[in-house]
């Protein structure tokens, strides 16, 4: 970047203006003449980036930044023990756009531009790909002049900026396991509530901003179904860079009490954190009953958890059950029960030790089907959404297989199944329009039995219509 400073002029020089423009001189001749192209003297030498990169507020040690500049990957840093990173041994080019790729197993990949000056105190944040079924496709070249900078930001509502996650993402595919594949960008607020995102000119987006917490909330408007059923917002395409219209939140105007739990969820045996799983929980006060399931972050940390209490209830006792699941060792703790009328409580140490009672058979023309939780070779994914359960892994007996179906409405104790997929080793089978019907047997302490019974179309055998019949038992996160 150059600045332009205009000199002052003596009245002779006026007198020279004058004359110039009589002998037909363009005035932007005349002006060039009393303009200098002076550089900015922050681009003297070589940019250097500095910050700090974290994760809800820990700095993240060992997290690898590429340096790309104009289609080039210039050179790369590691961030030391306290998270911080310093670009100064990289050459780069003075005024050009330099777009910092911070990677980290276990963590999505985020890109950060900015200007080609040295600037610091940047502020990097990751997040676990643990906390999100979406998994992000790598960036070929983060130094693409098709990639822009969308910024944006989340205030609550007295103005102040607040922590939220949020999405930008298209390209949306299912994946195995239960998880989904995208191009964009899945990002976490700042602490006062910014953000800026690296997306492509000219493509539409899925655009969801959520505050968690006490009361979680989906702030951004509801113009579109993303997986099937959380709303998300499509805004674009944009050509440039471009600042998005600043997300309100209401929930901090609202009147409640924060219960504030923590915990130290150990694997069976040592005393290392798990790394993939989640808890499942029941808050109960007065006529008051939350049951939501949190997953776990991974980290090696305790875990915090809030959850909004009605001030009505405040002389009430609060009944708090919770179940913790360790996805990788397929191991779940007991359902634990206290009672309390506190409002900050540490539950101490954890320990998942019982194996996941699971369990899924189907008959598929006449074929016999069946699984168990010692033949998963993924992590169980089914979930309930605005009271459907979507059922999406990967498993194997011999072989790998894949399933996905939805319940809609499994509170109803009959429903119809849609979206059912299947590829085992005998082809692939999918729903279209046949008629699956689903009874839902028990729903308690986040386990859902049923039975299955239909028909569905054969792939392979030129969209045979074939009789499904079976049951499942599921633990649901």
């Amino acid at each position: 970047m150059s600045y332009r400073y205009l000199t002052k002029i003596p009245l002779s020089s006026i007198l020279f203006w004058v004359v110039l423009v009589l002998l037909g001189c363009r005035t932007e001749e005349i002006t060039s003449i009393y303009e200098e192209d002076i550089e900015d003297p922050n681009l003297i030498g070589n940019p250097v980036a500095k910050g700090t990169i974290s994760y809800a507020g820990t700095s993240l040690a060992g997290v690898k930044v590429e340096i790309h500049q104009q289609g080039q990957l210039m050179g790369a840093v590691e961030t030391d023990q306290n998270g911080k990173f310093n670009t100064q041994s990289i050459n780069l080019i003075p005024n050009k756009d330099i777009t910092l790729y911070c990677k980290k197993e276990g963590y999505t990949s985020t890109p950060y531009r900015f200007i080609g000056l040295s600037t610091e105190n940047l502020n990097i944040l990751l997040l676990p790909i643990t906390e999100t079924n979406y998994h992000p496709n790598e960036i070929i070249d983060p130094s693409s002049p098709n990639l822009i900078i969308l910024k944006g930001k989340v205030v609550n509502g007295f103005g102040l900026g607040i922590v939220a996650k949020g999405v930008a993402i298209y390209n949306v595919t299912a994946g195995g396991g239960g998880d989904y594949n995208y191009e964009g960008a899945v990002f976490e607020t700042n602490n006062d509530g910014s953000f800026e995102i690296l997306v492509p000119k000219g493509q539409e987006l899925f655009y969801q901003i959520k505050q968690e917490g006490c009361s979680s909330q989906i702030l951004t408007k509801s113009t579109a179904k993303l997986f099937d059923e959380s709303p998300a917002e499509i805004i674009g395409p944009f050509s440039e860079n471009s600042t998005l219209p600043t997300i309100n939140s209401n929930l901090d105007l609202l009147t409640n009490r924060v219960l504030k739990l923590s915990m130290k969820p150990y694997i069976c045996q040592g005393f290392l954190f798990v790394k993939n799983g989640s808890v499942n929980w029941q808050v109960s006060v007065g006529s008051q009953t939350i049951n939501v399931t949190t997953q776990l972050t991974g980290q090696d940390v305790n875990e915090s958890f809030e959850f909004c209490l009605s001030e009505s209830d405040k002389n009430l006792p609060t009944l708090i059950s919770y179940t913790v699941y360790d996805f990788d060792n397929k191991t779940t703790a007991s359902l634990s029960n206290i009672q309390t009328t506190d409002l900050v409580i540490d539950l101490g140490v954890v320990r998942p030790c019982d194996p996941i009672g699971f369990n899924f058979e189907l008959t598929i023309d006449g074929i016999f089907y069946q699984s168990d939780i010692a033949n998963f070779a993924d992590q169980i994914n089914a979930a309930i959404v605005n009271g459907n359960l979507i059922v999406p892994f990967l498993y194997s007996n011999s072989e790998n297989r894949w399933i996905r179906f939805i319940v809609p409405n499994i509170t109803q104790p009959n429903t119809l199944i849609k979206d059912f997929r299947y590829l085992g080793n005998n082809g692939y089978y999918y729903q279209k329009n046949q008629e699956i019907k689903c009874s839902v047997d028990i729903i308690s302490n986040n386990v859902v039995s049923g039975t299955i019974d239909g028909k569905i179309e054969d792939e392979n055998n030129g969209n045979k219509v074939v009789e499904i019949k079976g049951k499942f038992n599921f633990k649901y996160q």
